[in-house]
């Protein structure tokens, strides 16, 4: 499992309001502990736990393309996970926003679920680009940058049927990674809200 003092060595939270993080970093300190201490761990990360006019704020710097945002415009979404590839196919760097603007009256399961689904967004990325690692050796760098941004890419629109593919294989990780019952409040959550 990950130590606490390790993975604070790498990651940063940054809290809209400091009222915030007496709620949030207990949860936060829950699901890290039971992270499986092995890769992609450790990476550079950021979580950003703030409401959704700052995270909106924040995408805009890290994706000028701007449709990084697409993914937490509708009001049912509360989170959002941006990675960076670098040109040898490893994640260099991810951001993760905690949108706070509808959370506080959710369980503290969902809140968990909501945080263990967004960094399975970043552990299912990785597991992507280690299946075909050898492959992408053989692409040139434009071919392999286009194939990195398609795998890593952070702007499915959301209701699509490639949103929900991709949804559904973040959550199954979760589950792999021991977090079902979190996940199970998570999506009993969103159910309720279609």
């Amino acid at each position: 499992m990950v130590s606490l003092e390790k993975f604070y060595s790498y990651t940063e939270v940054f809290y809209e309001d400091e009222s915030l993080k007496g709620r949030f970093q207990p949860l936060l300190d829950d699901v890290i502990k039971r992270l499986p201490d092995k890769p992609p761990f450790p990476v550079i990360g950021i979580f950003l736990i703030a409401s959704r006019a700052l995270v909106i704020e924040h995408l805009k710097g890290l994706d000028p393309r701007k449709k990084a945002q697409l993914d937490v415009t509708p009001e049912s979404r509360d989170g959002h996970c941006f990675t960076g590839i670098n040109e040898n196919g490893d994640i260099n760097e991810y951001h993760i926003s905690i949108i706070t603007d509808f959370l506080e009256p959710k369980s503290d399961d969902y809140i968990k679920g909501l945080i263990i689904h967004e960094i399975s967004h970043m552990i299912y990325v990785w597991r992507l680009l280690q299946k075909k690692k050898s492959d992408y050796a053989k692409l040139g760098r434009k071919a392999k940058q286009i194939r990195f941004n398609q795998i890593g890419q952070t702007d499915n629109i959301p209701e699509t049927k490639e949103y929900y593919e991709k949804e559904g294989s973040v959550n199954a990780e979760a589950v792999r990674l021991g977090f079902g019952k979190e996940i199970r409040a998570l999506e009993e959550e969103f159910a309720n809200i279609k």
